[in-house]
């Protein structure tokens, strides 16, 4: 249905695909690095769009039309909308919710006890996310990364201006917390990059629910908007450690061939698939 109203016919565009498989086949598809990362796109979609957080039929659609350019372009030479497929996954998105007044915790018998934990959290993600973004810039040279991870950094201080500052200062109690005394051996067990970059990334992440859970006691707003960069993180810093491994084998290819329907003798995917198995690392 969402292929019909976005101009493409079904019937059509099912005929080249009816060969069965087998099980076996299946097996080969599952363990396919590009299946993988169409499952995982899958994944983001349904957290992202979906009320129930379930990958649907569409999901998957939209997954394997953005990560499989030459299959895209052919659906839209057969006459697919694109953009009007998107506006029929996405639901409509209203305007950014503004809060009539800032974040007060006053009220609250604890306030004092949770404008510490949310400073000592906010502060963690702040010191995190600059650990990271120094890699990506000074070890990786990856502007990419290096943005996004700067965006990353400016829209946590953006969600965190909801909350009072003179409240989080006035908390900070650094010579009373009974925290930093407390230590354990794998905090300075750092024997490579990698590890810096691991305990960056965790650190991220546990620091940004601290203030998701913590913050939905004053403002759910608030909450959400942490919620949302908690998810952009696990993005990134899958980014951030299979990229390193993805460069790695980069470095090791020796032969990269350049394709294009244009000039293939056969189709595209056959040519492909014989550049596969003649060696070819990169195509």
């Amino acid at each position: 249905m969402l292929l019909k109203n976005a101009g493409v016919d079904p019937i059509v565009i099912r005929k080249p695909f009816n060969a069965e498989n087998s099980a076996e086949d299946w097996a080969d598809v599952q363990a396919d690095s590009a299946v993988r990362e169409i499952l995982v796109r899958a994944q983001e979609l349904a957290r992202r769009f979906g009320e129930e957080r379930t990958v649907a039929s569409e999901h998957l659609l939209m997954a394997v039309l953005e990560m499989d350019d030459a299959l895209r372009q052919t659906l839209e030479s057969q006459g697919l909308r694109f953009a009007d497929l998107t506006a029929a996954v996405e639901p409509p998105q209203g305007p950014p919710i503004q809060l009539e007044q800032p974040l007060d915790l006053s009220d609250a018998p604890d306030t004092m006890a949770v404008a510490r934990i949310l400073d000592a959290n906010a502060n963690r993600a702040r010191e995190a996310l600059r650990v990271l973004e120094d890699y990506c810039r000074f070890i990786l040279n990856d502007a990419f990364l290096s943005r996004e991870l700067k965006t990353l950094r400016h829209e946590l201080a953006e969600a965190l201006k909801v909350l009072p500052p003179d409240l989080l200062l006035l908390a900070r109690d650094t010579p009373g917390d009974v925290g930093t005394n407390i230590a354990t051996a794998a905090e300075m067990d750092r024997g490579n990059v990698r590890d810096v970059l691991q305990a960056g990334c965790k650190r991220v992440q546990e620091s940004l629910r601290g203030l998701e859970e913590y913050g939905k006691i004053s403002s759910v707003d608030f909450a959400r908007q942490i919620e949302a960069l908690r998810y952009r993180s696990y993005t990134l810093e899958r980014a951030l450690l299979l990229g390193t491994e993805a460069r790695t084998r980069l470095e090791a290819a020796k032969l990269c061939v350049l394709v294009s329907t244009g000039l293939c003798r056969l189709s595209l995917a056959g040519t492909v698939s014989e550049a596969a198995a003649g060696g070819a690392q990169i195509i």
